[in-house]
């Protein structure tokens, strides 16, 4: 994702084999915590239909995760000068 000019962006994504209640209630606790307003903690669940692909048949191929974690924050530059 491309931002606006003087937006700076940080983020970090993992792919977990589970996510049981505890840690997503750390996250949770963690990301009120976040200095900036435009901080986002995303957990997605995988599987579905590409889970049941075969997967020799795919490009790429993804590992036996269930889970995705991505935090992201982004902020404003301070002005130069």
């Amino acid at each position: 994702m491309a931002n606006p000019w003087g937006i700076s962006e940080y983020a970090k994504v993992d792919y977990l084999p589970g996510l049981p209640d505890d840690a997503i209630d750390v996250m949770i606790a963690q990301a009120s915590q976040a200095r900036s307003a435009f901080t986002e903690v995303i957990l997605c669940p995988l599987g579905g239909a590409i889970s049941r692909m075969d997967r020799g048949a795919m490009a790429l191929t993804r590992s036996s995760y269930s889970r995705k974690t991505s935090c992201v924050s982004r902020c404003t530059r301070k002005a130069e000068g």
